[in-house]
């Protein structure tokens, strides 16, 4: 039975994903990356402009999935279109090297998540697992412009008054620098000469320092805090 568990422990609930993009090889990579998944569906495909925004409707998808290799643009306004049409949907950017401009353009549409060209099959599906919650596709609805709004309270430095919230160290700062630029965990710690499980500690606490709820709200942050210009 779809979504059963082991151990007597109740079904999962299935979360349903819309995948979009202009490169069809693309959409087919991402779609065999969830195949697998017990719990994911693919209810629907469209290649861009409204199309996305019908299938979203059509098909009552809990994640939006848009491969943005080609077209950032379009797909940024194609993206806004489906935030006002379908705001219970949570989207999830595939990006190349994703900028910080890039997380800032994709965050002031209402993108939840943005995650670069060389993430595995393993990371995307615990992305999608993570935005399908009930709890993060309650929040979709009510959190427009949700990355921007968090941020307004936290200080990072760059001449203004320290808030409530620890400063980033210099490391964290690095690394958040690092992580606007594109790179992944595993370049930044040969970059800077550390354990690669160093970086992923550091990136647990930016997001805790920022209030972020993923790397994209974090960089978001950064920005608006000075920390990066």
């Amino acid at each position: 039975m779809l979504g059963s568990r082991v151990y007597g422990s109740p079904p999962s609930p299935e979360i349903r994903v819309v995948i979009a993009g202009r490169l069809t090889f693309g959409r087919f990579a991402i779609r065999q990356a969830l195949i697998d998944s017990h719990d994911i569906r693919v209810v629907g495909e469209a290649a861009g402009g409204a199309e996305v925004a019908r299938e979203v409707t059509r098909s009552g998808a809990d994640v939006l999935i848009y491969d943005v290799s080609r077209g950032l643009d379009e797909a940024l306004r194609c993206l806004a279109i489906v935030r006002r049409e379908a705001p219970d949907v949570c989207a999830l950017l595939l990006a190349d090297g994703p900028s910080g401009e890039v997380l800032l353009r994709a965050a002031s549409v209402g993108v939840r998540e943005v995650l670069g060209c060389e993430t595995t099959p393993d990371e995307l599906i615990r992305a999608v697992r993570g935005l399908g919650t009930r709890r993060a596709r309650s929040e979709a609805r009510g959190t427009r412009d949700l990355l921007v709004s968090r941020t307004r309270s936290v200080r990072l430095g760059g001449g203004r008054r320290p808030g409530p919230r620890r400063l980033l160290s210099s490391q964290e700062v690095s690394i958040v620098k690092a992580i606007a630029d594109g790179h992944t965990d595993r370049q930044i710690a040969a970059n800077l000469a550390i354990p690669f499980a160093s970086v992923k500690s550091h990136v647990r606490s930016i997001l805790k320092k920022t209030g972020a709820v993923n790397r994209t709200g974090a960089i978001a942050a950064a920005f608006r805090s000075r920390v990066l210009e």
